[in-house]
């Protein structure tokens, strides 16, 4: 079964990304299967995704991955919504942009930084409640750099979330730093990023195409 909201979503913006609901995990198929079933309300002009059929899902997402997270010193909560919840947010907004299922798994130890894994190359989404000036923000000395960084929008308060852009590691390895208040991290406006999706997949692809042929 081919998620129709996808198809609709992918004429509009030239991207023709499938992927089945048999590759999702059966734990959270129905997520999809509900967006599948409220796609012509999920996706909302200037890029926002209306993901209101499925909040409390992600709102249940983010307190597990909160359960099984607490003890651990990289879990770090300055918002008054949970990370982890927000991180979910995120992750389904590029999951519906990249037409690419998300692993919604509650991985105690970390994902290592890596939410998406497209064509070999490791993507890191950054999810924000500060939407309407957003950064994209990453303390400059990670355990793990990945390939590139996607900044991710959420209005809590419509709850909808919205993709402003990406970039790449050497992009965010050599980007200004600034304090927010916790730590000087490398810091990119959203209106420096690439705000082009279709140009990070053909990236990935070229990579992936240039190893096979070494």
């Amino acid at each position: 079964m081919l998620i129709r909201g996808f198809e609709s979503f992918f004429a509009r913006s030239e991207i023709s990304y499938m992927f089945n609901l048999s590759s999702v995990n059966e734990k959270h198929r129905y997520i999809y299967e509900k967006i599948d079933a409220n796609y012509i309300s999920v996706i909302q002009p200037e890029g926002w995704m209306d993901l209101s059929c499925i909040w409390e899902d992600l709102h249940d997402i983010g307190k597990c991955r909160d359960a099984k997270k607490s003890s651990y010193k990289s879990t770090k909560n300055w918002s008054r919504y949970s990370t982890h919840f927000l991180g979910a947010v995120g992750e389904l907004c590029f999951s519906i942009s990249a037409n690419t299922p998300a692993n919604l798994e509650d991985i105690a130890e970390g994902d290592g930084n890596c939410d998406f894994l497209l064509h070999g190359s490791k993507i890191d989404i950054k999810s924000t409640q500060y939407w309407k000036n957003p950064d994209l923000k990453q303390y400059p000395n990670p355990k793990k750099w990945v390939d590139y960084y996607i900044l991710c929008g959420v209005d809590v308060d419509k709850k909808r979330a919205k993709i402003f852009g990406w970039a790449s590691r050497d992009q965010i390895m050599n980007a200004p730093k600034k304090d927010y208040g916790y730590g000087m991290q490398c810091s990119l406006n959203h209106s420096v990023l690439n705000s082009d999706l279709k140009t990070l997949f053909e990236e990935c692809e070229a990579k992936i195409a240039k190893n096979l042929s070494k």
